[in-house]
């Protein structure tokens, strides 16, 4: 395996899944390059969580390959090469910040205003854009060179969408991050390249209106609009 400076390709293939019976996944080829920020759309229920999770490990397929520079990594959790930030929260509740932020990050003082100002606060004393900024900022600036961030921006302030969205393009500046939410514009505000998962598959798109024909997003003029 190279070493975490030299990765530089994730690859995701032979992608399947079924749930009471029904494919929700089918087949699914993806790659990521560092550098990249790849957006993923799709209804609820669709798969997107179980792209993330078979992906990491945490969510076992029933078929899965996912390789970093050609050579199979099964499962991903075990190293640090591949990072992972669930939708739910994954901080304990007692901890405070500071020792958090050291022992993600092994980094020395803390330069981040947001989380030098929370910084002697448990995570049980934070409102929910804190501690998601928290999770994120952990996440996205730890050691690994790729990045799940499943529904990052959900249930939170405008200003700490932008604030995330900002770690977003500084961390993909050596990063490969695989970004999924049902906030459709600010995916693709932050996404170099982006696909909707539609009935087990991967579709490209690059703009609304290919999301409206491909029928994600009404037509215009229809008030049940995103």
């Amino acid at each position: 395996m190279p070493s975490v400076s030299e990765i530089s390709q994730l690859e995701i293939d032979s992608v399947r899944h079924q749930v009471g019976g029904r494919t929700i996944l089918s087949g699914i080829y993806l790659s990521l390059s560092r550098g990249d920020v790849h957006g993923l759309l799709g209804l609820n229920g669709s798969g997107k969580s179980t792209i993330l999770g078979g992906i990491f490990g945490s969510i076992t397929l029933d078929s899965i390959n996912v390789r970093i520079d050609g050579v199979p990594v099964a499962p991903a959790y075990k190293d640090r090469k591949i990072g992972f930030l669930p939708q739910f929260p994954i901080l304990p509740l007692g901890m405070k910040v500071e020792y958090l932020f050291h022992m993600f990050t092994g980094m020395g003082p803390i330069e981040d205003d947001r989380i030098e100002s929370i910084k002697h606060q448990r995570v049980s004393e934070l409102s929910g854009g804190q501690r998601r900024y928290l999770e994120a900022y952990l996440t996205l600036m730890g050691p690994s060179r790729f990045v799940l961030l499943d529904e990052p921006f959900s249930g939170i302030e405008p200003i700490f969408t932008d604030a995330i969205g900002a770690l977003i393009r500084r961390a993909s500046e050596d990063k490969g991050i695989l970004l999924t939410d049902h906030d459709y514009r600010t995916v693709l505000n932050y996404s170099k390249t982006c696909d909707l998962l539609l009935r087990g598959e991967l579709l490209s798109f690059k703009t609304e209106d290919e999301l409206r024909s491909l029928g994600y997003l009404p037509s215009r003029g229809n008030s049940n609009a995103r």
